[in-house]
């Protein structure tokens, strides 16, 4: 009996989750773009999304090489200069290059949350960037239910884009920040 409570969510998880339904509904929806010279619009792969990375006051040659040997990356840059295009893209080349499932947050769209947190707080599943993690797991048929995405947290086989963190509402970004930070240390 104790076998088949632990096979059965497991079972359901691979027969019923939509990851690869979700990942190619975004790729489709990030790989189209509007741009200041095309109204309509095109294709993401026509635009050249460069930016000069600099790390340590060194230019970044090999973008690639750089994200796959450093794991937690801050990209810190003036309003419009081409971010979230870059990780779209980086959306979009996440299976093929690092072999992980690519999920992207706006950041934007955690001023809709009321955000209430005691200082001092350290139980994790009260972590607001793991909560909205997983509840954006189980609405989009990724997990089953929050366990298994716990799990599948824990299985290092994701590829997290977070973006807009400069259009937080003031009063909610050192909550933000300080449970993002607990999250990715964790």
């Amino acid at each position: 009996k104790e076998v088949f409570l632990y096979v059965k969510p497991k079972f359901q998880q691979i027969t019923s989750n939509r990851i690869l339904e979700h990942i190619i509904g975004k790729t489709k929806d990030f790989s189209m773009t509007r741009t200041l010279f095309h109204k309509d619009f095109i294709p993401l792969s026509r635009i050249n999304v460069h930016l000069d990375f600099k790390h340590n006051d060194r230019i970044i040659n090999d973008v690639d090489d750089f994200f796959k040997k450093n794991n937690r990356i801050t990209i810190i840059a003036k309003g419009g200069s081409g971010k979230t295009t870059f990780l779209k893209k980086q959306y979009i080349d996440c299976l093929k290059k690092y072999n992980k499932i690519p999920v992207l947050i706006n950041f934007r769209e955690f001023n809709q949350y009321t955000i209430e947190k005691k200082a001092g707080e350290i139980d994790f599943k009260k972590n607001i960037i793991y909560n909205i993690l997983l509840n954006h797991l189980v609405f989009n048929k990724i997990s089953i239910d929050e366990n298994i995405g716990e799990e599948m947290f824990n299985s290092g086989k994701f590829y997290f884009l977070f973006d807009g963190f400069d259009e937080l509402e003031l009063d909610k970004k050192s909550v933000i920040l300080n449970d993002l930070l607990s999250f990715i240390t964790r």
